[in-house]
């Protein structure tokens, strides 16, 4: 009877060890799963933020670009007027000549 307390006993130990060395491998593997996917997430995310970067900086320099032609613009449009506007002071002074003359029909 002995004998098959311990060899009860001898089983229950051994499924007590085993049963720890296997939760230790599984834990081990467990970190570096978590690990692969830690990794894996964080570069997703820095492939994001790169993304977001150069459309950042493809949309400043296409600000840069539209204040600049805007400048031209400007500066083209303000020139245009003060001709126009000058224009505009001769043919008045060439009506007030005209006002000026009698005109004979």
């Amino acid at each position: 009877m002995q004998v098959n307390i311990l060899i009860g006993i001898c089983g229950t130990l051994a499924g007590i060890i085993f049963s720890y060395i296997s939760f230790q491998r599984n834990k081990a593997t467990d970190i570096k799963q978590d690990t692969k996917e830690d990794t894996k997430s964080k570069v997703e995310l820095n492939t994001k933020l790169d993304v977001l970067l150069s459309n950042n900086t493809e949309i400043k320099s296409s600000i840069k670009e539209i204040n600049n032609k805007f400048d031209e613009f400007k500066d083209d449009t303000t020139e245009r007027l003060t001709k126009v506007e000058a224009s505009t002071k001769y043919a008045h002074d060439r009506i007030d000549k005209l006002e000026g003359v009698k005109w004979e029909i």
